[in-house]
């Protein structure tokens, strides 16, 4: 029986790639590899329960965020992965990352030592580019050349472009990854599992009020250079200013999980009786059913929205930390509406409200939904093991 090893990127991730692996349970001995950032079993949920999870002791006690960075202990770890590679020897390592931290070394060693890859779309790898002041980039450019001799396996690379083969969710991604690797053969597109027909949108009855889900963004969790903290919490305090003491109308503010706890409390400060909540748990789609609309920066939260039919307002503000988008449903399709200042909020949100735009929408969204997500998530499993059936019978 063939073996494939499965190198979650994180324990959210786990749960992703643990949907693609269960139609396959039976054909292929599947192992899940532990690092610091995906634990046991229950990262996955009860149905993970058949398949086996390694757990190497450097990669608890060694890997880390930090460490990565360092040059002579990366190098060191490299050493031991190729080491684990070659005593497992499987017959395809599929990855939830290829671009950096373990997924990127295990995508360089692996090809090293002749084991094919396969790298598996986590969420949106790309929607607009960062502000990078200069003396960053001329820092980068001096670990780049010292990581060129030392670790050239850590060679800093774009994601799809160090696994062997990609399986992408939809159109946007499959033609990003075709121009990052500068070709298209190996790349597949399968769908998402996480996304079934259950997953569609239904519009509220009237007489429910009117509730905003608003999905933030863990400014606190990024380089002051990278984003403007106080320019962010100035805007986010801007859109619960405009629902307190709106009648009809509320707010809930959904806390990203990455959000540090500094953050958390200055967000928590907004929640107010009637009109604002702030929301800490779950998933941002656990609570599609419960809104009326969507208000999101770019993230893979678009997708979702998009997929699952909500309306969408995607926020493009001023403030430090996009720079440029480079995916738009509402230019590219006219899905959703697109604000950068709370002022424009107020206009938003009665298009929203009328049956006319509404309609529009749905169709609208259809189609850009499908380019990102791609096949239904009864699908995608499926897909997913014709892709790895083609994979292993190449060269078999």
């Amino acid at each position: 029986m063939k073996s494939i090893l499965v190198v979650p990127q994180t324990a959210h991730n786990a749960k992703l790639l643990l949907g693609y692996m269960l139609p396959l349970l039976n054909t292929y001995k599947i192992s899940f590899l532990r690092s610091r950032f995906f634990g046991e079993h229950s990262d996955m949920g009860g149905s993970a329960e058949p398949f086996e999870v390694l757990a190497p002791d450097f990669l608890q006690k060694v890997y880390n965020r930090s460490e990565s960075s360092l040059l002579l202990a990366a190098r060191k770890n490299q050493q031991r992965m190729a080491h684990l590679l070659k005593s497992l020897n499987p017959d395809l390592v599929v990855l939830g990352c290829d671009g950096v931290g373990l997924g990127g070394w295990i995508a360089s060693t692996a090809r090293g030592i002749g084991i094919r890859t396969l790298v598996c779309q986590e969420g949106c790898r790309a929607l607009y580019t960062w502000h990078i002041p200069i003396w960053l980039r001329f820092k980068q450019l001096g670990l780049a050349m010292v990581t060129a001799v030392l670790n050239p396996h850590l060679k800093k690379t774009e994601d799809y472009a160090r696994a062997d083969y990609v399986c992408t969710w939809g159109k946007y991604d499959f033609e990003l990854a075709v121009k990052l690797r500068k070709r298209a053969d190996g790349v597949y597109i399968v769908g998402n599992p996480k996304f079934t027909r259950t997953s569609e949108w239904i519009t509220r009855e009237a007489g429910q009020g009117f509730t905003a889900l608003f999905l933030d963004m863990p400014a606190g969790a990024w380089p002051s250079w990278m984003c403007d903290r106080e320019g962010a919490h100035k805007f986010r305090a801007g859109i619960a200013g405009y629902f307190k003491g709106k009648t009809g109308f509320q707010l809930q503010i959904k806390v990203h999980p990455l959000t540090p706890e500094w953050e958390r409390e200055k967000i928590r400060a907004l929640s107010c009786e009637g009109s604002t909540e702030v929301i800490e748990s779950g998933l941002a789609e656990d609570y599609f059913s419960g809104a009326d609309v969507c208000i999101t920066y770019p993230s893979t939260a678009v997708y979702s929205a998009l997929t699952c039919g909500i309306p969408l307002i995607l926020l493009h503000p001023k403030f430090r930390a996009f720079k440029k988008l480079l995916w738009d449903p509402v230019e590219r399709y006219g899905a959703g509406v697109k604000i950068s200042d709370v002022n424009s909020l107020d206009a938003c949100l009665m298009s929203v409200l009328k049956t006319d735009w509404l309609n529009d929408y749905r169709m609208l969204s259809r189609l850009a939904g499908i380019e990102v997500m791609g096949p239904l998530g009864e699908r995608a499993p499926e897909k997913f093991a014709d892709a790895v059936e083609q994979i292993l019978g190449i060269g078999a």
